[in-house]
């Protein structure tokens, strides 16, 4: 009701200074502890004295950041928790870029019935809050926190589904009965909201989720952060999260920010089971509504499955094709595409996509590469020649259409699936070149980082990935049965690439024979910085191989040779590498590795006590097997 005092909700807190004469020889010991707690000096002896420290801890108290806690904690009361200091004026953190970064801690509570909370001495005691209260304590922590033009982030704890629908009625249409003035203060607020994160012990499931993208009504528009991460989100939930994506189709074009789509930058839905319904109805509405700036996108242990990875693909297809289209667009929608806005990060590890689904990802990296070709022509109105490759890079514009990371582990890929990203990376890198020249696009945003950990390419797949490392920087193939003959095509495509910096081919029944060409490569690829071989079957005679080409090696910083059957013969030829043997200071050693790794191995108490005599903490002997 407008006018009417709102009742006090039985978990709000306050801090201030009121005192009563009674209170002076109390005060005296409170602010003599509370001095120790932030670490002023104690001033003791007079009332002015006691004035000149109340000052500095009160002082010290306005620089800390608090945040409201509506925790369940037996007495049906809330807290105040500090964090640090903040730069705000209102207790809230404001980050560097400007931005009041609000945390709401909703506990777990007990909205819709039950017998409450068991109080030690008081027996069983009712901790119910009436979702009113709570709506208000939520609308009056954003109020009091977040100016309304400037942009801010909301951090959720502890949520379940009744205390969303708590938030639902705080910040929703409907609004938590407050005045018309108060809601439009309110509803002005939430369009300035850029990051919400959301996280839940138990999670707030489909409902939960169903009545946060309610309450998202007015902050959709211009949000770029959004994580329900291990929220128990099923393909319900994800209908009603697009169905709030949607919702940007009826915002005005005249908002400069909605004229490409909508303003999404992050998405991370990791953790959950939306499955391919859900990922088809997300993936539907982005592309729909457009998400040109979408970097970064976390499906991981969502289950989606092939149909759920094809529809993945089409959001990537889609921000490669925004622009392309009739006449009818605007300029600035033309340009976006000129812009080079693309998804940079896309995380599907774990969702069992298999063969098709990595076939459907390679696809579309393949169309946008061919995009980006069709357009490497005039890169600007009224030029009839290529533009020099200096200075290029810095313009956003012409960044070719292309990941930077693509995590697709634990997803029963074979050898089908490492072919046709094999060859889709490669079409990135020939669209880089054609569109910068040879030169630039070895700095082009092209794939970098690929990881395919535990799944099946075996040999073949292996070969045919070798032939894509140019461009290169990361590549994990750990666990997919490559063995000595994926091995060696590895090894032979290393002494010529001059980009990979990290290789882990840790678990894939590696022998001595295929450690051969790895230490080969070693003795000519000066650029890997981080080589995992942990979990082979290299033995004395791999380690031996690896310590005589180690000593012409000068990049690499970490070799990881854990659980390969190594002795002390093998560690001690490699501690030789590391350090010269006693009176033979001309032999040549490698003097630029880190760390070796040797844990789990078969190397004797004797051994590794030598071994960290000469290196030290330069190799790991840690927790040998013993037989």
């Amino acid at each position: 009701m407008a006018g009417a005092a709102a009742p006090e909700p039985p978990w709000s807190a306050s801090v201030g200074n009121k005192r009563s004469a009674s209170d002076d020889e109390l005060m005296s010991v409170d602010a003599l502890e509370l001095s120790d707690a932030l670490g002023l000096a104690c001033i003791q002896g007079g009332a002015s004295k006691r004035s000149r420290m109340e000052e500095q801890v009160f002082g010290k108290m306005s620089a800390l950041s608090l945040s409201l806690d509506i925790s369940n904690d037996g007495t049906g009361r809330g807290k105040l928790c500090g964090s640090g200091p903040a730069s705000g004026t209102r207790g809230n953190k404001k980050r560097g870029d400007g931005t009041v970064h609000v945390k709401l801690d909703l506990g777990a509570m007990n909205l819709v019935g039950g017998v409450g909370a068991h109080v030690p001495g008081r027996g069983r005691v009712n901790t119910q809050v009436p979702r009113e209260h709570l709506a208000r304590g939520i609308w009056k922590t954003i109020h009091g926190s977040v100016d309304s033009v400037e942009p801010w982030s909301l951090e959720i704890r502890r949520a379940t589904p009744e205390t969303v629908h708590g938030l639902e009625t705080a910040v929703g249409p409907s609004g938590p009965s407050l005045d018309f003035t108060d809601f439009q203060a309110l509803a002005g607020r939430m369009k300035h909201l850029v990051s919400l994160s959301l996280r839940s012990g138990k999670g707030v499931g489909d409902e939960g989720a169903k009545a946060l993208a309610r309450a998202l009504h007015d902050a959709v528009p211009c949000l770029k952060t959004l994580n329900l991460s291990g929220n128990n989100l099923g393909p319900e939930a994800a209908a009603a999260i697009a169905g709030a994506l949607m919702k940007v189709q009826d915002e005005p074009l005249s908002m400069p920010q909605l004229a490409s789509g909508c303003a999404l930058e992050e998405l991370d839905l990791s953790g959950n089971h939306i499955g391919s319904d859900g990922a088809c109805s997300l993936a539907g509405a982005l592309v729909e509504v457009g998400c040109p700036r979408l970097k970064k996108l976390d499906l991981t242990h969502n289950v989606i499955g092939p149909r759920g990875a094809a529809a993945v693909a089409e959001i990537f297809l889609g921000q490669a094709l925004r622009g392309e289209g009739d006449g009818n667009h605007s300029a600035h929608r033309r340009h976006c595409y000129q812009r080079g806005y693309a998804l940079e990060e896309l995380n599907l590890r774990h969702n069992g996509i298999g063969d098709s689904g990595a076939n459907a990802i390679a696809s579309a990296i393949t169309e946008a590469a061919r995009l980006r070709a069709k357009t490497s022509g005039p890169l600007m109105s009224g030029q009839s020649s290529f533009v020099s490759p200096a200075g290029l890079l810095d313009d956003a514009r012409y960044e070719p259409h292309c990941l930077r990371a693509l995590r697709l582990g634990f997803n029963g890929i074979s050898a089908v699936g490492a072919h046709s990203l094999s060859e889709a990376l490669n079409a990135a890198v020939r669209a880089a070149r054609l569109s910068l020249g040879d030169d630039a696009a070895r700095d082009a945003p092209c794939v970098r980082e690929l990881d395919l950990a535990c799944n099946s390419i075996g040999p073949d797949g292996a070969k045919a990935l070798a032939k894509a490392l140019d461009g290169l920087e990361e590549l994990d193939l750990g666990n997919n049965g490559i063995g000595d003959g994926g091995i060696k095509w590895l090894a032979k495509a290393l002494k010529e690439n001059t980009t990979l910096r990290k290789l882990i081919v840790s678990g894939n029944n590696v022998t001595a024979e295929g450690t051969f060409w790895v230490a080969e490569s070693l003795s000519t690829n000066q650029d890997v910085r981080h080589l995992d071989l942990g979990s082979n079957e290299i033995g004395d005679a791999g380690a031996k191989d690896i310590a005589e080409d180690l000593r012409d090696n000068t990049g690499l910083h970490s070799l990881i040779l854990r659980r390969n059957g190594i002795g002390d013969e093998g560690a001690l030829e490699l501690c030789n590498a590391l350090d010269p043997i006693a009176g033979d200071m001309h032999q040549k050693t490698n003097a630029y590795l880190t760390e070796l790794s040797l844990r789990g191995n078969l190397i004797s108490d004797k051994a590794a006590i030598e071994v960290k005599r000469r290196v030290g903490l330069r190799m790991d002997v840690e927790l040998q097997q013993r037989y």
